[in-house]
């Protein structure tokens, strides 16, 4: 049971934008998550219901998206797939928790999607 002032955050993702090839049904869940948040936040007020939407972020699941082992070599791949962003680089862990703990700390937000990708949609 949430209690008053509580929240829930879902996590969504970046192929709602830049679909790939093989990823259709991966996106179309994706889409779902942001409705479904956007109709959450106006069934469940005054509870607050929003998603962060991440783009790449080296994870144990994105490293093995993009086939990149442990180690320098790993590391290499990693650098290698963020080259190509606006920032130059694959987002933490860390910067994608810090959006989520946004929506958790701000009582004033709800039916908001945050996308964190460093610039991959505007690319």
């Amino acid at each position: 049971m949430l209690t008053p002032g509580g929240s829930l955050t879902f996590t969504s993702g970046v192929f709602i934008d830049r679909p790939a090839p093989g990823v259709a049904l991966g996106a179309a869940s994706l889409g779902a998550i942001e409705a479904y948040t956007r109709a959450l936040a106006v069934e469940l007020r005054p509870l607050r219901v929003n998603a962060v939407r991440p783009g790449s972020t080296d994870t144990p699941l994105f490293r093995t998206m993009i086939g990149a082992a442990e180690g320098p070599a790993g590391q290499a791949a990693v650098a290698a797939a963020g080259a190509t962003l606006p920032l130059g680089r694959v987002a933490t862990a860390a910067e994608v928790a810090a959006a989520a703990l946004f929506f958790m700390a701000n009582s004033y937000v709800t039916g908001t999607i945050v996308t964190v990708d460093g610039g991959s949609t505007i690319a």
